[in-house]
């Protein structure tokens, strides 16, 4: 006769199922069905989602008292793990992770080489999944800003790494659709727009990640010195060229340089308000100046496509 389900049993299987719900990532390499057509959100928010978890778990485990020994290393097991990953997040390490081998600069990308791609149903649920990528590439980039904010920046080499990598997956997202559902004409068209978003995606990262490398060098007084060099912009440009053509990057730029008024306002009113008023003060003030000179930006550009008008 087999082992009776326990109330420690209950416990792991709850958390199992919540654990690959928020990392669907893991969930793939574990071999858990269920969450393939998503990707791990590596946002701070995501991050706390799972921390979360893995305390309430541990509080269940509380209330759940062993019956054997199966029971008790299962509890041993849980509350090593789940400890470990409490202690990671007190002490701030797991929020903008970075390295050459197992990071969400990879995992994002490879957890597709473990999907199936023998149907065009297979390849339906990749491009469900792929089309998740941008947002959580997003994700990912406001973990790391959070990270070197917080003064623990990726080491130096890591994020050098990083740059290559994430221009190799750039090619490896656009070569997985080349040949994609070759029989069904609308998935093929489907996946290769997914996997150009996707592609994208790592490409600003790439940007975001040689800016943090480059800050990490000259220091923050340089630093500051370069941020007026439009990087974001060069990014916007290329991709708005290559999606909608020449018109749609003109019409940026229109809109763009105008709005640096509000820009320049911002970086002055918090350079002469920071010491006299504080860091909170200053910048509610600026950020009140820059809104008021976007609003007259906005006001005159609208007034002239008007009086254009016959």
């Amino acid at each position: 006769m087999g082992r009776a389900a326990t109330a420690v049993d209950a416990v792991a299987e709850r958390y199992l199922d919540t654990f690959a719900s928020l990392d669907p990532c893991a969930a793939t390499e574990m071999g858990v069905v269920g969450h393939d057509d998503d990707i791990t959100d590596y946002s701070p928010d995501g991050v706390a989602a799972r921390v979360d978890a893995a305390r309430s778990t541990l509080r269940d485990l509380e209330g759940a008292g062993p019956v054997d020994d199966v029971d008790r290393v299962t509890i041993a097991a849980m509350r090593e793990r789940l400890g470990l990953q409490i202690e990671r997040n007190d002490a701030r390490l797991d929020v903008g992770e970075l390295n050459v081998i197992a990071s969400p600069l990879q995992s994002m990308r490879d957890v597709f080489d473990l999907m199936a791609t023998d149907t065009d149903e297979d390849w339906a649920l990749i491009g469900r999944r792929m089309s998740k990528v941008p947002d959580r590439v997003a994700g990912y980039t406001e973990a790391l800003r959070v990270a070197v904010v917080a003064g623990r920046a990726p080491a130096a080499r890591q994020v050098a790494r990083g740059v290559d990598q994430a221009g190799r997956i750039q090619q490896l997202f656009v070569q997985m659709a080349a040949d994609a559902a070759p029989g069904n004409a609308a998935l093929h068209a489907e996946l290769q727009q997914h996997a150009a978003a996707a592609a994208d995606a790592y490409g600003t990262l790439a940007v975001v990640l040689t800016v943090t490398h480059v800050a990490d060098r000259l220091g923050p007084r340089w630093s500051g010195a370069v941020t007026p060099f439009p990087v974001a912009l060069a990014v916007l440009l290329v991709f708005a060229h290559a999606q909608q053509g020449a018109p749609l990057a003109i019409r940026l730029l229109h809109g763009f340089f105008p709005a640096m008024w509000g820009f320049g306002l911002f970086c002055l009113v918090v350079a002469l308000a920071m010491v006299p008023l504080g860091p909170w003060l200053a910048f509610l003030l600026a950020l009140l100046a820059q809104l008021t000179v976007h609003a007259l930006v906005l006001w005159r550009m609208m007034r002239g496509r008007t009086c254009d008008e016959p």
